[in-house]
């Protein structure tokens, strides 16, 4: 969900290269700086409030070095969420528990990950008969058209279903919606096998 397969790569590239090449992935090297831990702890609720802002909202972190001038000019703790108040607060108290370090560890470990799949030397397709269902908000700003077209290269079986008008959080914002369409993806994919067995 909202983020497109990229195969592995044979050269490790840096986030910081990364966000120079795709400026829309810029707040990963923001996420991969270890300062930036205890400055969202501080900021938790603002910065919570952005990350889960509806796509309508003109407040979005992607660019990088933004995120940081968003939790500074804004006043505004919580604005417009796709979340409600129970599962905001569910974050944030999750969140405030063990701080933002160990979330963010992942965009830390970009070289150790990229390691680990070279040595694993796994291959850039997926096997043929894999089906794969790619779900995706028109209006995330990380899943673009354009890498979504890309990994059709590699996913023989890719079908993808935009949810116009949504964000990174689709899961979230039609949750309901989705559900239907993944049971019914699933049952399109066995109905098949089942009737060859009568």
């Amino acid at each position: 969900m909202s983020v497109p397969y990229t195969p592995p790569s044979r050269h490790y590239i840096p986030v910081e290269e990364v966000a120079l090449l795709a400026p829309n992935l810029g707040y990963q090297a923001d996420f991969a700086d270890l300062a930036t831990s205890s400055k969202l702890d501080i900021h938790l609720e603002r910065f919570l409030s952005i990350t889960f802002r509806p796509p309508t909202a003109n407040e979005n972190y992607m660019a990088r070095g933004s995120l940081f001038k968003l939790l500074r000019v804004s006043e505004e703790v919580r604005g417009p969420s796709i979340l409600d108040d129970f599962e905001f607060q569910h974050y944030v108290q999750g969140l405030r528990k063990g701080g933002m370090h160990g979330p963010l560890n992942y965009y830390r470990t970009a070289k150790h990950r990229h390691e680990e799949e070279a040595l694993a030397d796994l291959p850039s397709d997926l096997p043929d008969t894999l089906p794969v269902l790619f779900v995706w908000g028109t209006k995330d700003l990380t899943a673009t058209p354009f890498v979504i077209n890309k990994s059709r290269k590699f996913i023989q079986k890719l079908q993808d279903v935009a949810y116009e008008g949504r964000g990174h959080w689709v899961l979230v914002e039609v949750k309901d919606e989705i559900t239907k369409r993944v049971a019914k993806w699933l049952q399109g994919l066995t109905s098949g096998r089942l009737m060859g067995k009568l």
